[in-house]
Parts: C-alpha cells; sequence; structure tokens
C-alpha cells in the first residue's frame, strides 16, 4: 500500500492493468497472503506442530503484524501529518 501510494508509476500500473488500482492491491495482497501461508506451511512439514517451531511461528505472525503497523501508521502519519 504504502509503496501504491507512493510512486504514481506503480498506481496508475496497478490502474492499468487490473482496470482499478484497488482490484490490484486486492490481487496482489491475496497473492502475498498465499505465499506466507505457504512457506509458514512448510514450517510445519513433520505433520505435528512441535512447541518450538509454534512459538517460532507465533514470533513470526506478531513480528509481521507489528512491522506492517509501524510501516503504514508511519506512512499515514508523516503523508497526513499538518
Amino acid at each position: 500500500m504504502v509503496i501504491k501510494e507512493t510512486y504514481k508509476s506503480v498506481y496508475q500500473w496497478l490502474a492499468s492493468t487490473f482496470g482499478h488500482h484497488w482490484i490490484g492491491h486486492g490481487i496482489l495482497v491475496i497473492l502475498v497472503f498465499i505465499l506466507t501461508t505457504y512457506i509458514a506451511s512448510n514450517l510445519v512439514k513433520t505433520g505435528e506442530l512441535s512447541e518450538t517451531r509454534a512459538t517460532h511461528l507465533l514470533y513470526l505472525i506478531v513480528a509481521g503484524t507489528i512491522i506492517s503497523f509501524v510501516i503504514i501508521g508511519g506512512f499515514f502519519l508523516i503523508e497526513f501529518s499538518i
């Protein structure tokens, strides 16, 4: 989202490729979700999730959420600060 809002060429590419920039944004979000789900599922390949792997997976999810929040929140604070 930050890249789309920062670079007009990315915004225009999404709009021209997918008909509307939000449709392109949604498709890219779904692709990233599928990719990260695939990567996370490979961490649990054995079929049974050990406590250590579960802890690592939990830390990854929490860290990703916090990093995403900081990036998007920081963008809006900088972009729309008066």
